[in-house]
């Protein structure tokens, strides 16, 4: 049994395993393909962007897929990192439009993050580039209507309905980064 990391992220403890996968819970990495991808993953965690930048040397291929959901290394950073760390693997050659096996792309994932700056990290997304029109194929398969919503819904329908959900004088500087994104959306044509 291999020690848990948050996500399902770990290193195993087994010996002897030379196939270059290291199991964890439900997820299996290849760390031949990414061999900085676990240490990485805990600069993401502690926010340290040089160890990302130094974790980046050792990669050969940022936009390797986790076998299992075919998460990525920008997926991960959009939940766990910040909008310095989403920058620099942007910068680094990471995929923006690169979606797991449930069609989410970073943009989405970023969507369910709970950090304090996951609105930057929307932004910087979308200022980016990423794809506001793409959908979580996944979701439907758990009955949420937003899986079948028509093209381009997706992206701003969320942020609509967190803003619908947030009192603007209590939480006015979150408010205030929603209204950017959703701003930002609507200029580049996208529409419910």
């Amino acid at each position: 049994m291999g020690v848990r990391r948050p996500g399902g992220y770990g290193r195993s403890s087994q010996k002897g395993s030379s196939s270059g996968f290291q199991q964890a819970g439900a997820v299996t990495i290849c760390v031949h393909v990414c061999y900085g991808w676990r240490v990485m993953i805990d600069a993401i965690l502690s926010q340290d962007v040089q160890r990302v930048r130094a974790a980046l040397a050792g990669c050969r291929d940022i936009n390797a897929k986790t076998t299992g959901m075919g998460g990525t290394i920008l997926m991960y950073a959009a939940i766990y990192g910040s909008s310095e760390i989403v920058n620099a693997l942007l910068d680094a050659g990471a995929d923006i439009h690169a979606t797991d096996e449930n069609g989410k792309s970073a943009l989405l994932h970023a969507f369910t993050s709970r950090r304090w700056d996951r609105n930057k990290i929307i932004e910087v997304l979308i200022k980016r580039g990423a794809d506001v029109m793409v959908r979580d194929r996944g979701v439907a398969r758990f009955g949420s209507g937003v899986g079948m919503t028509r093209p381009g819904e997706s992206v701003l329908r969320k942020v609509r309905k967190e803003l619908a959900g947030l009192d603007p004088v209590r939480s006015s500087s979150s408010y205030r980064e929603l209204k950017e994104i959703e701003v930002l959306l609507v200029n580049r044509g996208v529409v419910e």
